[in-house]
């Protein structure tokens, strides 16, 4: 019964906010050479803990989650466009699936070389150094650069989450199976959240302790990146609000889509 509201206001909220006027960044139409996307990034955390110099814009994004997102920015063919992504939902499989093609230019797959297992998420100076050992690389191109931070888990929070741990890139029986039980954003630590087995306050630090974490790696790589920068992310996170948690794909409120667009000072 509690799974039947939860659809239901699920889909009372999808109602509600899908046809809101909103100020939507279409992506490919905007002007940068390098996007910087920090994935599941709030506008409100970002404004209060960024200190990279840039002009800061408030604006909404058009998905909210990670696929979502791919589906409305990119459904056409991105010859100038390379993707570093940190991102497994980012991949050939998961592109030919849902798109029928590779949009993309290349798409480099950090998280398929840079898994750390300990923290279950690809690290950020694994971004930079993937980064960095192609910059030379795609010169003709613009590129964008997916970071998995402040997505969970949470790398200063000492509860052990669950990521996504199978490969997009492996169409196996075994792996079929595997993406069918685990497909979606899925977190121990969102089950700890509803169940009030841990404090909501100690998990929205976490994340903001994630997002600067992220923001010092991403400091150390723009003074490599030539022409304009820009940071932004795919979709926000929720922490409980509205009774939901984590970013469920199709939900259009506020700390969902709202996300930051910082054009980068150099």
């Amino acid at each position: 019964m509690k799974e039947v509201i939860r659809n239901l206001w699920k889909l009372t909220l999808h109602l509600g906010y899908k046809f809101a006027p909103r100020k939507i960044i279409s992506i490919l139409e905007r002007d940068w050479d390098y996007l910087i996307v920090l994935d599941a990034c709030r506008y409100d955390d970002f404004a209060k803990i960024n200190s990279i110099p840039g002009r800061l814009s408030r604006y909404y994004s058009n998905g909210s989650s990670t696929l979502e997102w791919l589906q409305k920015n990119f459904n056409r063919k991105c010859d100038d466009v390379v993707y570093f992504s940190a991102n497994p939902k980012i991949s050939n499989v998961m592109l030919r699936k849902y798109f029928g093609f590779n949009p993309f230019f290349k798409v480099i797959p950090i998280w398929k070389w840079c898994w750390n297992k300990h923290f279950n998420t690809v690290l950020p100076q694994s971004v930079n150094e993937i980064v960095l050992e192609n910059l030379e690389n795609f010169k003709d191109t613009r590129r964008i650069i997916h970071y998995m931070q402040p997505h969970h888990p949470f790398l200063t929070l000492p509860v052990k989450d669950k990521p996504l741990p199978y490969d997009y890139d492996d169409n196996s029986f075994v792996r079929r199976i595997k993406k069918r039980v685990f497909i979606g954003d899925i977190g121990i630590i969102w089950e700890k959240l509803r169940k009030k087995e841990i404090d909501v306050n100690t998990v929205r630090n976490a994340y903001r302790k994630n997002i600067e974490i992220v923001l010092k790696a991403v400091e150390k790589l723009l003074p490599y990146l030539d022409g304009k920068v820009v940071i932004t992310s795919d979709h926000g996170n929720l922490f409980g609000e509205y009774f939901l948690y984590a970013h469920p794909y199709g939900i259009y409120v506020r700390p969902l889509v709202e996300v930051p667009w910082l054009e980068v000072e150099k």
